[in-house]
């Protein structure tokens, strides 16, 4: 998606420059090898790709800014 929020705010606030979220291995929530059985993954620079344990998209329970993001994509108010 052009102009993702979601984009935008994991960006900031891990200091990367990603085009897409990073997706759990299953497809089924955002990335997190932490909590679930995603494999750790390393980007085309060699950097960890950091994990989004804590967000409610993920498998925490905080509604944090790339939730928030998401919820901003898709037209929620």
């Amino acid at each position: 998606m052009r102009n993702s929020q979601a984009v935008k705010r994991f960006n900031e606030q891990y200091n990367v420059d990603y085009r897409e979220l990073p997706i759990s291995d299953d497809g089924g929530h955002l990335y997190d090898s932490k909590w679930s059985e995603d494999k750790k993954r390393y980007d085309k620079n060699g950097r960890p790709v950091p994990d989004m344990s804590a967000e409610l998209m993920a498998n925490g329970t905080l509604i944090g800014p790339v939730t928030l993001g998401m919820l901003d994509d898709l037209g929620y108010r």
